[in-house]
């Protein structure tokens, strides 16, 4: 079924505050220790525990958080994602001031997931395949099953030079995370200070 501009626009308006509950799905599974082969099969047992750990109607937010957190590790990069969401501005901070956004950034990447939790109602997330680009890129293809449509999802991995594998972005119908967090970041370095965007990030 395709959708019109306006359908579009709507539905990624909608649910890119659902990328970042989406993440936590992949927040860190320990790929760097897997074979490829081997990412399909922990991913899905991944989601199919924080789904289930979601449904659980006895529990508060911040104790389905804490679970989730509890039971996966770090897998973003997260130098990575916060340089490229800072674009051109990135090369023009101070290395206490780049070190100072990344821990904001992180931070803030956690509190949004935690914040959209309660989104969640009862979607089903499922892998689907892995795509090799390159020698040092794969794609990890998945969807998620709304009332009435399926909507793709492509986490996208790099290979560091310490050969792990992981996470610099995330793409739902063609909206990349990065480059909504990069148009934002820029839009306030432009006609703002950067002072004024680590407030901002504080406050989140």
């Amino acid at each position: 079924m395709l959708m019109s501009k306006n359908e579009i626009e709507k539905y990624r308006s909608n649910n890119m505050k659902i990328i970042t509950f989406l993440l936590v799905f992949l927040l860190g599974t320990n790929l760097y220790a897997l074979q490829e082969d081997k990412i399909l099969s922990t991913m899905q047992e991944k989601v199919d525990f924080a789904t289930k750990t979601l449904m659980q109607k006895d529990k508060k937010i911040q104790e389905k958080a804490k679970q989730i957190f509890s039971e996966i590790e770090g897998v973003f990069d997260m130098p990575l994602m916060g340089r490229l969401s800072l674009g051109k501005y990135w090369n023009t901070l101070s290395k206490e001031q780049q070190n100072l956004f990344l821990s904001l950034f992180e931070e803030f990447m956690k509190n949004s997931y935690i914040d959209q939790l309660e989104l969640y109602n009862n979607e089903k997330i499922t892998i689907k395949e892995l795509e090799k680009i390159k020698e040092n890129r794969i794609y990890l293809h998945s969807q998620i099953q709304g009332e009435k449509e399926v909507f793709k999802i492509i986490y996208k991995f790099h290979k560091n030079p310490q050969n792990n594998w992981l996470i610099y972005d995330v793409d739902i119908i063609g909206a990349s995370i990065i480059k909504t967090y990069k148009a934002q970041f820029e839009d306030i370095m432009a006609n703002n200070s950067f002072d004024y965007l680590i407030e901002k990030l504080k406050n989140r």
